[in-house]
């Protein structure tokens, strides 16, 4: 497995590069903690710009294959690395540390108004986001998000899920993470074993509590229309966290729970998941327009 190490190592470092190809450009956000690292994309298209949260673990990169997707329906793809991720300095000891450095940034990350999508614990970012912003968010996107309170029972699985200390606990982390039949699983545990292992995840997993997470009745401030697609395979967080959300909502947000789907469909399923917020955002600037 050596080579494998090898490999990932050597991708990991370059990708900045191999994005740069691909029309990714990097940009350096000064913030309370610390420099934040932000891609930006131009697009091809007239819509309105888009916002990409990732989740805990995660980075920007990761929206690589829902960018590709998206270029042509906008003028411009921001995407940054939270604190502690990826190429962005700092750290953060709870969600809403990261929540607090991402909304010091957004007069530069998101100056007009436009789309906010969030997979993960980047979905109860994106949430705060368009509840201290509204006039900025043009459409609320949220896949398989956090926020819903946990009872500590299901708090103590998601750390020893997040507590990677093998490749075979990386293995099943791949899987519960992208659905049954995820190419490259190997590969991918490793990226997992070492994302997962930096200070700013375990930190914030140490320290979560339902005091970082949503209060009763903030989802019903939302103003703005609101995509949920929830995978009805997702293994990573549970069940209930979607029927809170359904349950929390104002009344007529699109709420779509795909039997295929697993926690981050943009990268397992970029075809089908595209498509299906594509049609969301078709429908809802056809009715902005009628």
């Amino acid at each position: 497995m050596g080579w494998i190490h090898s490999l990932f190592a050597y991708f990991d470092h370059h990708w900045p590069r191999l994005l740069a190809l691909q029309g990714w450009r990097s940009r350096w956000v000064d913030t309370s903690g610390g420099r934040l690292h932000v891609y930006e994309v131009a697009g091809t298209g007239v819509g309105p710009p888009f916002l990409l949260v990732h989740g805990l673990g995660s980075r920007a990169a990761d929206f690589a294959l829902l960018v590709r997707r998206l270029r042509s329906q906008t003028t411009r793809i921001v995407v940054p690395d939270m604190p502690g991720h990826g190429w962005s300095e700092g750290d953060a000891p709870d969600p809403e540390a990261l929540e607090r450095i991402l909304l010091e940034a957004q007069d530069t990350l998101l100056p007009e108004p436009g789309y906010v999508l969030g997979n993960s614990m980047g979905g109860l970012i994106a949430v705060r986001i368009a509840l201290a912003w509204p006039d900025r968010v043009r459409a609320l996107l949220l896949a398989s998000p956090a926020g819903a309170p946990f009872e500590e029972q299901e708090l103590s699985r998601l750390r020893s899920l997040f507590g990677t200390d093998t490749h075979a606990d990386a293995l099943s982390f791949v899987d519960r993470l992208m659905g049954p039949g995820a190419r490259f699983r190997h590969f991918l545990a490793l990226g997992v074993r070492a994302r997962l292992s930096r200070p700013a995840v375990r930190t914030i997993l140490e320290r979560i509590d339902n005091a970082h997470l949503l209060q009763p009745g903030q989802l019903a401030d939302l103003r703005m229309p609101v995509w949920l697609c929830w995978g009805a395979a997702d293994r990573i967080l549970a069940p209930n966290g979607l029927d809170y959300y359904r349950n929390a909502l104002p009344p007529g947000e699109v709420v779509e729970n795909p039997e295929e789907f697993g926690h981050s469909p943009f990268a397992q399923h970029v075809g089908r998941f595209s498509r299906r917020l594509r049609a969301f955002l078709a429908s809802i600037e056809a009715a902005r327009e009628g």
